[in-house]
């Protein structure tokens, strides 16, 4: 571990057990800031790695819209006709 000692303005090398017997909540922040940059790196790792499939996913969206515009109209004419019908609320 990488420890900021501010009264001597140094960094040091560290063992984990070493900074936080001398400071626990330090200790704590800076492993969860880790954590946290770790999983945001593989995130943007892997987002990056499905870069080539992206040209196949634009043309299933271009494809999925006419099929929802459809879905979206029957469901108007459904609501439609059940509010001629049984007198519901559209």
């Amino acid at each position: 571990m990488i420890s900021w000692w501010p009264d001597e303005r140094v960094n040091r090398l560290i063992g984990n057990g070493c900074f936080a017997a001398r400071d626990k909540e330090g200790h704590d922040e800076a492993y969860a800031a880790m954590l946290k940059s770790r999983r945001r790196r593989r995130e943007i790792e892997y987002i990056l790695s499905q870069m080539p499939k992206l040209p196949e996913f634009i043309d299933l969206a271009r494809l999925a819209v006419p099929i929802s515009q459809d879905i979206d109209e029957a469901v108007s004419a459904l609501q439609a006709r059940l509010h001629t019908t049984l007198q519901l609320p559209a």
